[in-house]
């Protein structure tokens, strides 16, 4: 009932409305998320829950634990955080870790950089003298760090493609869209769904194929 009073209010555009909805759902989402949502360590390993899963990741299984920077949450300056943490699993899968990231360590007055090198050293100490990488996960790595993020190429096509749809409307005397202006709106995200879509798919046939080369077909 709320949502049909407000959809039918005057003077405001069908797609404001439809942004504002999809703002204040994300946003309870997101409270959600960070309500049932942490990452902690103990003798067993890393702990991570999102939501209602819980899941422990051995300090032996661990493959590498990194930091990953957002180029898009970069360019949204302190509105999301621009360094996360992540670990790779025994078969080469990231994994995010909630709240360790440069924002959420920095409102609790201590360092990132700090926390990550106690993590690291903490894994370095408890993983075994023996600890060997797994073959299969270190290709999975060194796939990944060829290619990128498919996340921030399908940013950067996104954004290309807003540009474009600007300069049209710009430098166009007549309307060049059948729909209106304001679907160029919607442009950017159908970019960025298509890329991201396709790139990940890319991804996955690409490290399905390394599992299948190495022998045994591992799970993702």
């Amino acid at each position: 009932m709320a949502f049909a009073a407000f959809a039918a209010v005057d003077g405001v555009p069908m797609l404001a409305r439809v942004a504002i909805v999809m703002a204040v759902a994300a946003g309870g989402v997101l409270g959600v998320w960070s309500t049932l949502s942490s990452t902690w360590t103990d003798d067993q390993g890393v702990h991570v829950r999102m939501l209602w899963t819980h899941r422990v990741f051995a300090w032996p299984d661990i493959q590498h634990i990194t930091v990953e920077a957002s180029v898009a949450a970069a360019a949204m300056s302190n509105a999301a955080p621009s360094e996360r943490a992540i670990l790779f699993d025994r078969l080469g899968r990231k994994v995010t870790l909630p709240y360790l990231d440069n924002l959420n360590v920095a409102r609790h007055g201590s360092s990132f950089s700090l926390e990550m090198q106690r993590l690291v050293d903490t894994w370095h100490d408890r993983r075994g003298l023996d600890w060997l990488p797994d073959p299969l996960a270190a290709d999975r790595l060194a796939y990944r760090a060829q290619h990128g993020s498919p996340w921030t190429k399908a940013f950067y096509w996104s954004l290309t493609s807003c540009l474009v749809a600007m300069a049209v409307i710009i430098f166009s005397d007549d309307n060049p869209f059948p729909f209106g202006p304001e679907l160029v709106l919607w442009l950017p995200i159908a970019t960025y769904g298509a890329t991201l879509g396709l790139l990940l798919t890319r991804r996955r046939r690409a490290l399905r194929h390394l599992d299948l080369s190495g022998g045994e077909l591992r799970g993702r």
